[in-house]
């Protein structure tokens, strides 16, 4: 008969939280990594519409010059996320040192910062369409 040991389940069971902790701590990881990427892929997004926007400001007599205040206002929330996502990582790095209370907070500030992450792609999309107007 199988004989039933205790000891062999019990570590069976701590490899598998360990496992998943650390599955845990990965998806964390590949959540600020994607982050960073769409953010960097949308501030050269940005930089590309900057020059296009002084561009077309030249060479079209009827572009508002006001309007080239919408990517740079882009890019100024941009860099702010940036900014936040390093100050978050910063956080995680001594989250063994913190009180439960400023745990809570930090994570409520990372919502806001995925709110933000929001408004920039929208933002972006604002900034093809008024593009794209004025081009036709």
């Amino acid at each position: 008969m199988n004989e039933f040991n205790l000891d062999d389940l019990e570590r069976d069971i701590e490899e598998r939280n360990n496992q998943l902790k650390e599955d845990e701590k990965q998806g964390i990881q590949d959540i600020v990594k994607y982050f960073d990427r769409m953010h960097d892929k949308l501030l050269s997004v940005n930089n590309i519409f900057i020059a296009a926007y002084l561009a077309l400001i030249a060479f079209k007599k009827d572009v508002p010059h006001n309007l080239l205040w919408v990517p740079m206002l882009n890019m100024g929330l941009l860099i702010y996320i940036d900014w936040r996502l390093m100050e978050s990582s910063r956080r995680m790095a001594n989250k063994g040192s913190m009180t439960l209370e400023l745990a809570n907070i930090h994570s409520r500030k990372g919502d806001h910062t995925n709110l933000l992450s929001l408004l920039s792609l929208v933002s972006t999309i604002v900034e093809t369409i008024l593009f794209i107007k004025y081009v036709s």
